[in-house]
């Protein structure tokens, strides 16, 4: 059935292509109702009057007609704001800005506004004050921030059309599919730019950039929380939640390498500069309460040369001032100042470690001026110099590694972010905190070359993951507008910044094969380096909260849908496991067996309860945590009726988070989990007990977070979970 939203889509759509046929705006809304017209009226009249402005002067380009520009712009009105939605031909899937159904007067509001915004703001405000040369290259450098800066100022957004590409899951053990590949922990490009590597809640997935295909995927015990690829792109290092080791795989193949053994949780890893070591930060309890340290690995051979204990629960590095603290973050010198360069540990909120990679001794320490957590420490390519900065302070200091004194101390007016060298270490890129501001600097006197300020309410111009960078040459450098999804150039040198819209003619200079950006949606926007322009963007589904099996019209059993948060639904076919609809809607959904949501909420509750009149069976599961932290959990079965014990079930592993019954009563499903959501495999388990018996007839392992719902298929033979860690598993539960 169309909604009332779903009909004015189409209309309005109708009348924008009529107006590009050059037809006159009134006649366009003569053809409407009243009602429509109350409702598009609004819309057309913002559209007309956008294409109006002036052209932006963009850069000469071979494939002039793939660049999107201001006058394509299309208003949509749509329940949700920001959602990637088929278009008629099915093949591609638009990603504009949708705009929910609201009254006519209201939207004159919206329009009038807009229109003063587009209008009366300038699209890019650019001043930009050169610092002065320091008067003292050779003493403490402390560079004037400008006065003024650039100012990146709010834009319309342009329709970007783009074919949507989603992850595959890969299927854990016996599971018939995984639909969605979890929650995003890491976008992790390769440093060739061939490949993207995705780290989630459920593991690893490898793409080809130039064509997003899933080249591999491979299950983790628990949830991915770093990937680090070696410089030369061709292999990649993963550490797990709360996990002692690093696993190790060829990038290209997914072929395992190994898994490099220790008994402490990993924290941090770095590669050697000839990608032959690994080093890792460690926690792990001892006798003493606890130690931390650094480990460094043989990556071929998987021994272990290198076993640095930096402190223990009493005792850390010999810097006065500082708190016993496990190592936050590593970076291992490209430098030859020690054999292979030094590794550099930042340890507490102040305090830094340089660590000898040979023999595992602290060659130096010295206490840091910024100080918070987490305190980070990158070299520069040539291993010279030493960049510290912290996400509690606002100042980044440049250390000479040779002597540890501080060079520049270099300011910002919000909290660092993160930052990065260019090539030839000349430059250095600073960001605070929300990607309000950022800033270029000259690493031969500390001079500000350039600064760029984006509106607080405009979250800046950065992307939510690293799309920061430089040019070969090192003389320019380019950013993901988080906003738009369009491209932003900056020139440090001249200290002129432009936007290039969705076309880069010189792109190849800055990432040679594809370029990985952003879309406002949270999508990822992928670039072809070649063409200069984007041709994929890669979706992530919402967490799901709410399943349903395929029944009546739709071949039963064959499809899943999946409700989110926002009551957004994904409609997955399990052979493909791929998406095949998408609906603003759960209720449209006819002949769909969707259970009600918990009226207490998505999560993992102390009591959970699932009941079947067919059997007379009520299910009730009582859940615990003792003083270690603990959980345990104890499932009574009882006749509805009589309120008879029949069978009692008991777990000291996790909780019980999720039951449910097959429709013939022969089969009670019950999830395991903790109320964190976060778990590891072992934690969060799935139990099939046999209801004429009692007993435990299988069960199912392959979710990293805990199992929150359930759902039988209408023959009773497939079993459904969704879990907190973002994704549905497919389950045959009787051959």
């Amino acid at each position: 059935m169309m909604s009332l939203s779903d009909s004015l889509d189409d209309r309005l759509e109708a009348c924008l292509s009529a107006l590009d046929a050059g037809r006159p705006l009134e006649s366009v809304l003569s053809t409407l109702s009243t009602d429509e017209r109350a409702e598009i009226e609004p819309l057309l009249q913002l559209t007309t009057a956008v294409r109006s402005l002036p052209e932006p002067v963009t850069a000469p380009h071979p494939r002039p007609d793939i660049e999107p520009t201001i006058s394509s712009l299309r208003v949509r009105p749509q329940r949700r704001r920001w959602f990637a939605r088929r278009s008629d031909d099915g093949g591609k899937w638009n990603f504009g800005l949708l705009f929910g159904s609201v009254y006519a007067t209201g939207m004159a509001v919206v329009m009038i506004a807009i229109l003063a915004g587009v209008i009366l703001v300038p699209r890019l405000l650019s001043v930009v004050e050169q610092a002065s040369s320091p008067e003292n290259l050779g003493g403490l450098v402390e560079p004037t921030p400008a006065q003024t800066s650039v100012l990146i100022a709010s834009t319309p957004g342009s329709v970007l059309e783009l074919e949507a590409r989603y992850g595959t899951g890969d299927a854990p053990g016996v599971a018939v599919a995984r639909l969605g590949i979890g929650q995003l922990k890491q976008v992790a490009p390769s440093p060739d730019g061939s490949m993207l590597a995705i780290g989630t809640s459920t593991g690893v997935y490898m793409y080809d950039a130039t064509t997003m295909r899933q080249i591999w995927s491979e299950s983790t015990y628990t949830a991915v929380e770093e990937i680090a690829w070696t410089a030369d792109s061709k292999r990649i290092a993963a550490r797990l939640y709360k996990w002692p080791n690093v696993l190790v795989w060829n990038g290209k193949t997914g072929e395992y390498v190994r898994s490099l053994e220790f008994s402490g949780e990993i924290l941090s890893m770095a590669w050697s500069p000839d990608r032959t070591q690994l080093a890792a930060g460690f926690f792990m309890p001892d006798s003493t309460g606890y130690a931390f340290g650094v480990v460094i690995w043989q990556v071929d051979t998987g021994r272990k040369i290198v076993e640095a204990v930096l402190g223990t629960e009493s005792y850390s590095l010999p810097i006065e001032g500082d708190q016993p603290q496990h190592p936050v973050s590593l970076d291992w010198s490209p430098g030859e100042a020690f054999a292979g360069g030094p590794v550099a540990v930042t340890v507490g909120e102040r305090s830094i470690a340089l660590i000898d990679p040979a023999g595992g001794s602290i060659e130096k320490t010295f206490q840091g001026d910024v100080s918070g957590e987490p305190l980070r420490a990158r070299f520069s390519p040539d291993g010279q110099w030493l960049a510290v900065y912290t996400e509690a302070d606002t100042q980044v200091e440049i250390r000479q590694v040779s002597t540890g004194e501080i060079v520049y101390r270099l300011g910002h007016d919000a909290l660092v972010y993160d930052l990065k060298w260019s090539d030839d270490g000349k430059y250095l890129a600073t960001t605070t905190y929300g990607h309000i501001q950022t800033r270029v600097w000259d690493m031969t006197n500390g001079a500000m070359l350039l600064s760029i300020t984006a509106p607080a309410q405009d979250f800046g111009v950065f992307s939510w993951f690293d799309t920061l960078t430089w040019s070969a040459d090192g003389r320019k450098l380019i950013v993901s507008d988080q906003r738009s999804g369009e491209i932003v150039q900056w020139d440090p040198a001249t200290g002129k910044s432009a936007s290039m819209g969705f076309r880069m003619p010189d792109l190849a200079d800055y990432s040679p094969v594809a370029y990985i950006g952003s879309a406002p949606d949270g999508s990822l926007v992928i670039w072809d380096s070649e063409t200069g322009v984007p041709h994929y963007s890669y979706q992530f589904a919402p967490p799901p909260v709410q399943i349903g099996w395929s029944a009546g019209a739709l071949p039963a059993q064959t499809q899943i849908a999946a409700v989110s948060a926002d009551q957004s639904t994904i409609v997955w076919d399990i052979e493909s496991a791929q998406p095949v609809e998408i609906l603003d809607d759960p209720k449209s959904i006819d002949g769909w067996l969707v259970g009600e949501a918990d009226p207490r909420g998505w999560g993992c509750w102390d009591t959970v309860t699932a009941l079947n009149e067919r059997k007379r069976l009520t299910a009730s599961a009582t859940s615990t945590v003792d003083a270690n932290g603990q959980s345990s959990a104890v499932v009574d079965i009882t006749d509805s009726h009589t309120h008879a014990a029949l069978y009692k079930w008991t777990s000291k592993k996790s909780a019980v988070c999720a039951l449910a019954f097959s429709s013939d009563g022969l089969w009670l499903a019950i999830g395991q989990g903790k109320q964190s959501g976060v778990t590891a495999t072992n934690e969060s388990a799935i139990t099939i007990l046999d209801m004429e018996t009692g007993e435990v007839y299988d069960v199912f392992y392959g979710h990293t977070g805990s199992v929150a719902g359930l759902a039988w298929s209408p023959d009773g033979k497939r079993l459904a979970s969704v879990s907190m860690d973002g994704t549905i598993v497919v389950w045959n539960v009787i051959e």
